[in-house]
């Protein structure tokens, strides 16, 4: 029980410093494959069963989500500091030419 609260802390830990820092969603990742990794080691090296489904399928969309968004914050981080219409301040603004 210890373990996994430690475990389950540090993902959230993960996912609140990645609010400042992307580079915290991907150590997220790297961290959940590994989860993965060894949840399908102890999972399959009994044998197949049929309810390691769930947890198989739940893992995939995890990796889905944390691999989406360490894409999409690579995307948002590339994006120039202004868009292309200017401010949000002249966005609003009707006289505005921006």
């Amino acid at each position: 029980m210890i373990a996994a609260a430690v475990i389950i802390g540090l993902f959230v830990l993960c996912g609140i410093l990645s609010k400042k820092n992307r580079v915290w969603l991907t150590v997220a990742l790297v961290l959940f494959a590994i989860d993965c990794a060894f949840m399908l080691y102890i999972s399959l090296s009994g044998g197949f069963e049929a309810s390691v489904i769930i947890d198989i399928a739940f893992h995939a969309w995890v990796m889905y989500y944390l691999a989406s968004g360490v894409k999409s914050a690579k995307a948002l981080s590339e994006l120039p500091d202004e868009s292309f219409f200017g401010t949000a301040e002249a966005a609003d603004d009707p006289q505005s030419n921006g």
